[in-house]
């Protein structure tokens, strides 16, 4: 269910770009075609003018055309700069998880390997033979894969305080309490897959183990799984921060666009010829 639900809210995302994609283009066309047109208008607004100072055509009609390009260059440079700031968007929103989860990936990685580390030492201990093959025994590779087990669905909890992605919205204190309550949480059903888990082969009696770790592990296990929590509230608020930078952008790009239709609204609202025509003479680009 959750697969599904993740492959329609990133569907609709993508509906959403190619939507707004689509409208910037059209709104392009016709606001190129405007220009086009006005530049036209424009002409045939003051043929009577130029008629009667023939020096003012040629002038006339190069200020006309270089008016319009330039306009025309601005909509399509700036159009360009709003595809691009939403793609960004796009990718910012749609990577935000991937981030979170690279980094708590290299992170267990590191806690994953002291597990173990702890384990093989203390299975050295417990023995007490000297040429005991610590890492060919059954012992410590059936160690690994309760491990393997044991991290990975530490990793999907973590993911699943990332989709609910809320870190940045907590008061200082309520993120310290909503950190102690998940760490618990999590080291809690560490513990109990782990009872799952073992077996006899594993040499080392179930509560002398657990005993152990939790002498020699758990502060380290909390520091390491608080980092994490930390990191992940870096990248969600290095995030927010470059979507608020382009969405202010794209403000901008928006009010540029506005600018540059605004005199064609002022026309478009005008209903006689001569209220156009005394709007086409106001034209300033």
């Amino acid at each position: 269910m959750d697969v599904t639900a993740d492959l329609f809210a990133s569907s609709e995302i993508i509906f959403s770009v190619w939507g707004f994609l689509s409208i910037a283009i059209i709104g392009v066309t016709i606001t190129i075609i405007s220009l086009i047109i006005q530049s036209i208008i424009y002409t045939l607004a003051n043929k009577k003018k130029r008629l009667r100072d023939p020096k003012l055509e040629e002038t006339d009609q190069k200020q006309c055309k270089v008016e319009s390009c330039e306009n025309i260059i601005l909509l399509q440079n700036t159009v360009e700069k709003i595809i691009y700031a939403n793609n960004e968007l796009f990718n910012l929103r749609n990577t935000l998880l991937l981030k979170q989860m690279n980094y708590i990936e290299e992170k267990l990685s590191i806690i994953r390997n002291d597990d173990v580390t702890i384990y093989k030492n203390f299975l050295k201990s417990f023995v007490h033979i000297y040429d005991y093959d610590i890492t060919g025994s059954d012992a410590y590779k059936s160690y690994l894969n309760i491990v393997y087990l044991i991290y990975n669905e530490l990793k999907l909890k973590y993911k699943t305080s990332c989709l609910e992605n809320h870190f940045l919205d907590r008061s200082e204190l309520n993120w310290i309490e909503y950190k102690e309550s998940k760490i618990t949480y999590f080291i809690t059903s560490m513990n109990e897959d782990l009872e799952m888990s073992y077996t006899s082969n594993l040499v080392i009696p179930l509560d002398d183990l657990l005993k152990f770790y939790k002498e020699n592990f758990r502060n380290k296990l909390s520091e390491y799984l608080d980092s994490i929590f930390e990191g992940c509230k870096e990248v969600s608020a290095y995030v927010e921060k470059e979507i608020s930078a382009l969405q202010g952008n794209l403000k901008d790009y928006k009010q540029t666009v506005a600018n540059i239709n605004k005199p064609f609204k002022n026309i478009l609202e005008q209903e006689s010829e001569e209220d156009i025509m005394e709007e086409l003479l106001k034209l300033k680009i």
